[in-house]
């Protein structure tokens, strides 16, 4: 099948291992859930305390959730390239 343009994007699961499991100078770590009824996917850091840190993201899919997750976590400097 031909088409005009054909765009490249990750898996779920590839963007799982992108994702780091914990940001910024405190235990923060990384759940990816669905809410509900299962009306959308959500994408969100909380601290030990169960309190959301920063945006959560919010898609009909995982994968969608989680692509949402890695550009806001490019766009605001929270993710470093590993040393």
């Amino acid at each position: 099948m031909e088409c005009g343009k054909c765009y490249s994007a990750f898996t779920s699961t590839e963007l799982g291992e992108v994702l780091p499991k914990t940001i910024s100078e405190i235990n923060r770590k990384c759940w990816f859930t669905s809410n509900v009824g299962d009306l959308y996917w959500a994408c969100y850091y909380s601290d030990a305390a169960n309190n959301t840190i920063g945006e959560i993201m919010r898609a009909d899919t995982k994968a969608d959730a989680r692509a949402k997750m890695l550009i806001y976590l490019v766009e605001n400097g929270l993710l470093h390239k590993p040393s």
